[in-house]
């Protein structure tokens, strides 16, 4: 099975077979035609070496060709690499323990004993450290620190150590470690780097890496953020030698003929701070004892422009909309003009994107699911450019042969007919139908887009990734997609003979859904502060007065992860597409403005709960569902599986220790038994639904 990443590419290629039977009193005809169908192939293939790409394009080394990159190898952890020795200079931001120069400067060591110096300058004003003489350096790691809410927007520029001289390095990594999310909803580690003088070329994770990267084209940065909520681990020792926990929370940049750059580390609310650790070495380079994970390098799609015109390819960007369908697949040729894609702009407006030139398609984003926001500056696709040399003769005898062709197949195979595109009728749902790993067939019911569902790239099209727009549905990673259909049409077999024809056919299908509503409201905390709030399903999870000003009176377990606080003052609200015309309070009595509020979550679909069956002491069975995690329970390792230790929220649910765990699920599946399973099988079963559920871990939860 292919990773979950993997459903970012598509394979190639369909599987189509026609057979042919021959009778002994038609042979003279069948003869004929075969030989006629076999000119029509020669001709076809002599054709296509008429299609020649671009001249002057040499794929295999173009990339070093473009000025001012220099790209990596494996063999450069033994050759190029830098150290951090020590920080010989501390006084960032001015706030010491050094006197003299405002900045924190770090003394490199190269393999070759050249030594250079990492400067950082803080440039702005509020940048706030937490105990600035317990930054520098540990182990060969640079550690600086901020407050909560605060940041450190910095430069860092190299210098030579004996002349201080400026120096553009020829190739560098740079690795953060430990990004972690901790805490209280925004607290994560999000570092930012932008502004290069110099190149740029990749950004390095491991596949199960839990750091997401994001490029943003228009200002050449990439941004690195903690995207999961772990355990905390002791600091790194050691960056050449990581454990695979802290590989999986340490991502690399990688620099070209570098001179300077600017580096941004911000934190979330919380009441603390956030240590930041970063040091000049490549992932690439750090084997765990363990072994090295599977590396994922993330190219820097600026930088690919000009290589891409290198090779004679042509790239089309993404711009500020929403994507609708794809009109091709990797491998088609396209003629100028011919559409590509679609998408739905801001205005509502659906604009079919063209085809820049002649070419053949080489590379696609073919997971997008109609609805899927477009980050502007993806890259969505590219083409290679080829020429065309017109042999008008043989155009016109490859027809008669294509002719023949068509004749002997409809005349000798049985293949069938292609069904007719779905379509989805006014007030009709989408309906999918899913095989689950024991077995069991599972439905779930779309009324809106996005699908919020990603697939692993290949045939059968077992889920990958299960977003937000799909956890109330109640599929799960790991279940296998096996009919599509709608409400009142019925269902079908999934397209089996490419992923690219089943992609297609789900594509066009959700994407005559509506768009997902969103319900916003936006608050006034205690601490005077506007926050806007988005709800995707019900319940709203919050009580308020009845009086007005509208103060949040109770925080039920549904809205915990939002961070919503009791004594929050609502002040306006509405649905997405009117987040600058939301609806203000003034005029408004308490019971108008709640009832315009369950009248625009009257639609939304019902948020997962988690199911639990226990079995009582009395032998009796009592049922418990949970609608955020943590659950709060911890098992023995029997099976099946009995409470070994209950905290909150568990423990204000009724939940005892020596329960044991019969059956569990949620509201929208077939509760799985505990019977005849290992407790590691019935753990990680556990762990698919409860990740369903948002994260209400907070420091201060008081009631659940």
């Amino acid at each position: 099975m292919e990773s979950a990443t993997d459903a970012l590419v598509s394979p190639l290629g369909a599987r189509n077979r026609v057979g042919f039977r021959s009778r002994r009193g038609q042979l003279p005809r069948w003869t004929k035609l075969c030989a006629a169908a076999l000119t029509a192939i020669l001709l076809i293939l002599l054709g296509k070496t008429c299609f020649q790409e671009e001249p002057d394009i040499n794929p295999v080394h173009s990339r070093t060709d473009v000025s001012g990159t220099l790209l990596w190898t494996g063999e450069d952890c033994d050759s190029s690499s830098l150290q951090l020795r020590e920080a010989v200079h501390r006084n960032l931001g001015g706030f010491g323990p050094d006197d003299g120069e405002e900045s924190m400067v770090y003394s490199l060591v190269g393999e070759n004993g050249t030594e250079i110096e990492m400067v950082l300058i803080a440039l702005n004003e509020d940048y706030s450290p937490w105990h600035a003489r317990k930054m520098g350096s540990r182990g060969g790691i640079a550690m600086v620190s901020t407050m909560a809410s605060s940041r450190l927007l910095a430069n860092v520029s190299f210098r030579s150590s004996s002349t201080r001289e400026t120096l553009e390095l020829p190739q560098l990594a740079l690795s953060f470690y430990d990004m972690n999310m901790k805490h209280k909803v925004d607290s994560k580690k999000v570092v930012r780097v932008f502004d290069v003088r110099g190149n740029w070329t990749d950004a390095m994770r491991s596949n199960d890496s839990l750091v997401s990267v994001r490029q943003n084209m228009s200002e050449g940065s990439v941004t690195f953020t903690a995207s999961k909520r772990e355990e905390g681990l002791d600091p790194v020792t050691d960056p050449r030698d990581l454990s695979l926990a802290h590989f999986k929370r340490s991502v690399s940049v990688r620099f070209s003929k570098v001179r300077s750059f600017k580096l941004e580390m911000q934190t979330g609310l919380r009441d603390n701070h956030q240590v930041f650790q970063f040091a000049p070495e490549a992932l690439l380079c750090a084997a765990p004892a363990e072994g090295r994970p599977t590396t994922t390098l993330i190219p820097n799609h600026w930088l690919q422009e000009p290589l891409e015109r290198k090779r004679g390819q042509v790239a089309l960007i993404a711009s500020e909309s929403a994507f609708q369908r794809w009109f091709v697949a990797e491998g088609d040729i396209v003629n100028e003009g011919d559409p590509i894609y679609s998408v739905r702009k801001s205005s509502g407006e659906i604009q079919e994107v063209p085809s820049p030139t002649y070419g053949q398609v080489v590379q696609m984003l073919s997971s997008l699911l109609p609805g899927d926001a477009l980050e502007p500056g993806l890259k969505l696709i590219v083409i290679q450019k080829k020429g065309r040399v017109l042999w008008v003769v043989l155009a016109w005898v490859a027809g008669f042969g294509c002719a023949a062709v068509l004749v002997a197949v409809k005349c000798c195979s049985h293949y069938p007919e292609k069904p007719p595109p779905m379509v989805l009728d006014e007030d009709d749902v989408v309906v999918l139908e899913f095989r689950t790993p024991t077995g069991w067939m599972q439905s779930g019911v779309w009324k809106h887009q996005p699908l919020g569902l990603g697939f692993h790239k290949s045939l059968p099209a077992i889920v990958a990734v299960v977003g937000d727009e799909a956890k109330h549905t109640g599929v799960l990673e790991g279940d296998e997609l096996v009919k599509i259909g709608t409400e009142r049409h019925g269902m079908r077999p999934i397209a089996d003979h490419s992923y690219d024809e089943f992609w297609s056919e789900l594509s066009a299908l959700v994407s005559q859904l509506p768009e997902m509503p969103r319900l916003v409201l936006e608050f006034e905390t205690t601490h005077g502060r506007e926050r806007q709030v988005e709800w995707i399903t019900k319940p709203l999870g919050v009580s308020f007065d009845d009086a007005m000003p509208m103060l949040v009176t109770e925080v039920h377990e549904e809205a915990l992860h939002l961070n919503v606080r009791v004594g929050d003052k609502l002040t306006r609200y509405g649905l997405v597409e009117d987040r600058n015309q939301l609806q203000s309070m003034e005029g408004k009595s308490s019971q108008e403005v709640k009832s315009a509020i369950s009248n625009h979550l009257a639609k939304f679909p019902t948020a997962m709960r988690m199911i639990c069956v226990f079995e009582l002491p009395d032998q009796s069975l009592r049922e418990f569902m949970w609608h955020a995690r943590p659950l709060g329970i911890s098992f023995n390792s029997s099976s099946p599986p009995v409470v070994s230790k209950v905290e909150t929220p568990a423990d204000m649910k009724g939940v005892k220790e020596g329960y044991i765990l019969r059956r569990f699920g949620s509201d929208f599946r077939m509760l799985e038994a505990t019977d005849n399973k290992s407790f590691n099988r019935i753990l990680a079963d556990m762990e698919k639904f409860a990740s369903l559920l948002p994260d209400a871990t907070r420091q201060d939860v008081e009631a659940w």
